[in-house]
């Protein structure tokens, strides 16, 4: 995203152009406003294709199963079993 702080680009070029028309430098014309109203639609328009790719990405949830879970317990007592067997302790059943 480019433009993080819209309203702040916006308030920064309008407040550019007044100080150009405050001087003398500038005299207000169509094309002027043109090219604000260019740019601020252009940054609009940015803002809203990155929200748009922000909610494009949805990570997927890994589903455990209740037999998943129940395999996996079983391992882990089997693995704490035969580790206490190493050990020479004595292996206790949950």
């Amino acid at each position: 995203m480019l433009f993080l702080e819209l309203s702040s680009l916006e308030e920064d070029m309008i407040e550019q152009v007044r100080e150009r028309l405050r001087s003398g430098e500038l005299k207000p014309t169509f094309r002027d406003l043109m090219y604000i109203s260019i740019a601020l639609d252009k940054a609009w328009q940015q803002a809203d294709r990155a929200r748009d790719r922000s909610e494009e990405v949805n990570p997927e949830r890994r589903v455990v199963t209740q037999q998943n879970y129940e395999d996996t317990l079983t391992a882990a007592r089997k693995r704490m079993a035969e580790l206490k067997k190493k050990e020479g302790a004595e292996a206790v059943d949950y």
